[in-house]
């Protein structure tokens, strides 16, 4: 995934988090991750990756297609 679309990605995970009222915490286990594993992509430590996106958006009830628009 390019940085300049990483980015934007992960802009839009962020705020789909505070826009839905969900904990950081309840969004990453229902992802399939440590609440650290998504603290790290959320702050550019950890690379948001391909197979990150689908358990992401159904985590937050979006398509895939949401979070990288």
């Amino acid at each position: 995934m390019a940085a300049k679309n990483q980015q934007s990605t992960i802009d839009n995970i962020r705020r789909l988090i505070r826009s839905k009222g969900l904990k950081q915490t309840f969004v990453a286990a229902q992802a399939g991750m440590t609440d650290q594993q998504l603290t790290d992509i959320l702050n550019n430590r950890r690379l948001l990756r391909v197979e990150h996106l689908e358990p992401l958006a159904r985590a937050l009830g979006v398509t895939v297609e949401t979070l990288i628009s």
